[in-house]
């Protein structure tokens, strides 16, 4: 008489006999609420994941150190100075070039005859107007330089004297670039345009 109630009720909380949910298990058995909460917590994980990889990115963004900032906008101002100086140093080129760039631009654009042109570009360079443009190429530079060392802090000449070798450096690397593109400008670029348009450049070019 007593183990009779006391298997119908094992049968009774487990159902054995009749499943009716969770893959065969009645949702009154112990299994169901360990899957249960099993799968509502993989559920919650995978919600929270990504609001827990924003919110982290947002800390590491705003908890930057202050020295990083600061060296990234000192990397900014430096690219940004090292393309204005670029802009001398072409300016340079340019400069140094105008004996034989108004030949080449007054023949293009149909402002002056063969002849003309190719004689103004033999007065011009084998003149005086030559060094004339190669001084203005150097003093072009040389305010270029002295406007990008006033933007690095080097404005006196003690503060010149501190950092003398960086200046030394910089100085002969901008020089010897200005230098390099003059010689391709005035020696490749305009050469070949002139001989182009028909100027008798041809037989005192480089190549020959």
């Amino acid at each position: 008489m007593v183990a009779g109630p006391s298997n119908a009720g094992v049968v009774k909380w487990y159902h054995l006999r009749f499943p009716t949910s969770c893959r065969g298990f009645n949702s009154r058995h112990p299994h169901f609420f360990f899957t249960k909460s099993l799968r509502l917590s993989q559920i919650e994980l995978a919600l929270k994941a990504p609001l827990a990889r924003e919110t982290k990115q947002r800390l590491m963004y705003y908890t930057l150190p202050a020295v990083n900032m600061a060296e990234a906008e000192s990397s900014d101002s430096v690219v940004h100075d090292s393309k204005g100086m670029w802009r001398w140093i072409s300016g340079g080129a340019v400069i140094a070039s105008m004996c034989c760039l108004p030949s080449v631009v007054l023949v293009m654009f149909g402002l002056a005859s063969i002849s003309t042109a190719a004689a103004l570009s033999n007065e011009m360079y084998f003149g005086p107007a030559r060094y004339i443009f190669y001084a203005l190429a150097l003093g072009f530079l040389a305010f270029g330089l002295w406007r990008y060392f006033r933007q690095q802090g080097i404005c006196t000449l003690d503060e010149a004297k501190r950092q003398r070798r960086r200046v030394i450096n910089t100085s002969l690397l901008v020089f010897t670039i200005a230098i390099i593109t003059y010689l391709i400008f005035n020696y490749v670029i305009l050469e070949i345009l002139g001989i182009a348009v028909g100027l008798p450049w041809e037989e005192a070019a480089f190549w020959n």
